[in-house]
């Protein structure tokens, strides 16, 4: 048996525990699993937890801001192997850092959170030091293991339904409350005009074709906070709701993929209060790979909705992010982590 351990310190929800595949590491033959939230130990309990151990799963992004975390791994490296399940890439443009707004930005990110700023140096210093394994959906660059994407395997059970166009589905992103805002963004979006701009379009949307819209709640919700005017709202059914939709709406999620690997319209949408270099640069990035034009919900011809839709890209995207067409479409991704653990353990003649 194989010791993985899976470190964590934030709450997880039933999606971040799906993507982390615990169900199945538990139920595998060859992985002995440790599922352990860090925050609650000590530095020394820390190192003598790592050095016990030989492979490791863990969110960079959001474990080391734990920065004891650093000393550890630094201490205990070389005969360790930690797993990065980047396995849902988005095409990310950030603002560019040689213009003043992208200068002012990142200055007031790195004040207002300076571990991000720990993080990044740490991530390129660590990155010839320890064994790294990167597990990456698309076609890769670099070293790492290709795999499917988290979102495409969600939508294998519900392919048969892609050609449903039951209803519209916005596609939530908890933006008003979402956890990172608190830490990245210096702009806060205004509850109430964000969901007036949002219902004020759905309304018009379904007074024009006649069908419903309905909400796939992002999966870290407080429900109560909601205000979709009554609007059905469902929690953890996000590839089972646009196999079936007909036009889907969203700003930037990873939940995007959904309607590229079903094939579905695609609206996508923004209103005057997400600046440039803190959300609007993130629905540019989808924008520009998809070659499909934003809608400003302050500002828009309801007539004229199609002009904002094209599926031409798709295929292009999905090979690059999504799925590389060279890789085994139908084998799990955690068999390819699996497969990979092993592959290491009897290289490295690991016990």
């Amino acid at each position: 048996m194989i010791n993985l351990y899976i470190l964590y310190f934030y709450k997880l929800s039933y999606n971040d525990k799906k993507r982390l595949f615990i169900e199945q590491f538990n139920k595998s033959e060859l992985i002995n699993l440790h599922f352990l939230d860090i925050s609650k130990y000590t530095t020394l309990e820390l190192e003598n937890l790592i050095n016990k151990g030989t492979f490791f799963i863990l969110d960079f992004d959001r474990v080391f801001k734990l920065k004891h975390i650093f000393y550890v791994f630094d201490r205990y490296y070389s005969n360790k192997f930690f797993l990065r399940l980047d396995h849902d890439r988005l095409h990310v443009k950030t603002c560019a850092k040689n213009n003043i707004k992208g200068l002012i930005f990142y200055i007031h990110k790195v004040l207002k959170n300076p571990s991000s700023l720990i993080d990044f140096v740490y991530r390129r210093l660590f990155k010839s030091k320890i064994n790294f394994t990167y597990f990456t959906s698309g076609v890769l660059k670099g070293k790492g293991v290709r795999v499917p994407s988290f979102t495409f395997e969600q939508s294998k059970a519900f392919i048969k339904d892609k050609d449903m166009k039951l209803y519209h589905l916005f596609l939530d992103q908890n933006l008003p409350f979402h956890r990172d805002a608190k830490i990245s963004f210096k702009t806060k979006i205004d509850k109430n005009l964000y969901y007036n701009y949002l219902n004020n379009f759905f309304d018009q949307l379904e007074a024009k074709t006649g069908k419903k819209v309905i909400i796939a709640l992002h999966p870290r919700t407080e429900h109560s906070k909601y205000s979709f005017k009554g609007r059905e709202s469902y929690i953890n059914k996000t590839a089972e709701l646009v196999s079936k939709a007909d036009i889907i709406m969203g700003h930037y999620s990873t939940s995007i993929h959904y309607p590229i690997i079903f094939n579905k319209k695609l609206l996508l949408l923004s209103d005057p209060q997400m600046k440039l270099c803190e959300r609007l640069v993130h629905i540019q990035g989808f924008s520009e790979i998809l070659n499909i034009p934003i809608i400003d919900l302050s500002n828009f011809d309801i007539n004229n909705i199609d002009k904002h839709i094209n599926i031409n890209n798709y295929v292009k995207y999905m090979h690059e992010y999504i799925i590389d067409n060279n890789i085994n479409k139908d084998k799990p991704i955690y068999r390819f982590i699996i497969e990979e653990i092993y592959r290491l353990s009897k290289q490295n003649d690991l016990p």
